[in-house]
C-alpha cells in the first residue's frame, strides 16, 4: 500500500466522527443510522456523510436492512474484515501489513485515549475520583504495567502467546454477542531497544 494511501487511511481513523462511528460499532457490532446518530457528535446527515465515507473506503458495510413500514427499510451498519485488520485485530501477514496495522492501531488508541481523557476532564474532580472508586470496587476497572528482564519477558510473553490462542479458539466457537462493553489490550515495548537505537532521520 503507498504511503499516501495509508495517509489517508490514518485522517480516516482519526477523524472524531468516524473514530466515534467504528468505536460504536466494534463494541455494539451493528447499529442503524437512527442509533449512530443519537451517540456520535452531529446530525444525521452528518453521521450519513461520514459513514458513506467510510463504506466507499470499504471499512463500513451494509449488515442488514430490517422493514420499519410499508414503504420503509432500515439499514444497520457493521465493520468489515477489513477495519477490523486495519486497527490491528487480525494479525497481519507480511511486515509491510504488520506495520500499516500497528501505525494505524496506535493512531487509534490515541484517538481513543483523547477521548478518554476529555471524558475525565469533564466535570467535577471529586465526582470523577468516585468514579473511579466504584469502578475498583467492582473489578470492572484493571490496568497492569511493570518492566521485565529478557527472561521474564519471554516466559510472560509465551504464557500470554498461548492463553490468547485458546481464548481465541473460544470466541472462534462460541456466538458472537452484539455489545462488547469491555476492552483489553497488552503490548510488550522493547524499551531499551528504542532508546539505544538512533533516530531513523539522523543517518546519512
Amino acid at each position: 500500500m503507498s504511503t499516501d494511501k495509508l495517509s489517508d487511511k490514518q485522517k480516516l481513523l482519526a477523524d472524531d466522527i468516524n473514530f466515534r462511528i467504528t468505536s460504536l460499532l466494534i463494541v455494539y457490532n451493528e447499529l442503524s443510522l437512527t442509533q449512530l446518530t443519537k451517540r456520535v457528535r452531529g446530525s444525521k446527515s452528518t453521521a450519513h456523510r461520514h459513514l458513506q465515507v467510510l463504506i466507499e473506503n470499504e471499512l463500513v458495510e451494509v449488515s442488514a436492512e430490517i422493514k420499519v413500514r410499508s414503504d420503509k427499510k432500515a439499514k444497520y451498519y457493521s465493520l468489515t474484515k477489513r477495519a477490523y485488520e486495519s486497527l490491528g485485530f487480525t494479525a497481519a501477514e507480511t511486515p509491510e501489513e504488520r506495520l500499516q496495522s500497528t501505525m494505524n492501531y496506535y493512531l487509534y488508541y490515541k484517538t481513543f485515549i483523547d477521548e478518554l481523557l476529555e471524558y475525565l476532564n469533564k466535570g467535577d474532580k471529586e465526582q470523577q475520583i468516585q468514579r473511579f472508586k466504584d469502578l475498583s470496587d467492582t473489578n470492572t476497572f484493571d490496568f497492569w504495567a511493570t518492566l521485565l528482564t529478557e527472561n521474564e519477558f519471554n516466559e510472560l510473553k509465551n504464557e500470554m502467546d498461548q492463553l490468547y490462542e485458546r481464548f481465541t479458539e473460544i470466541q472462534a466457537k462460541s456466538k458472537r454477542e452484539n455489545v462488547r462493553p469491555y476492552f483489553f489490550m497488552m503490548n510488550f515495548i522493547p524499551f531499551k531497544q528504542m532508546l539505544d537505537e538512533k533516530n531513523p532521520s539522523s543517518k546519512k
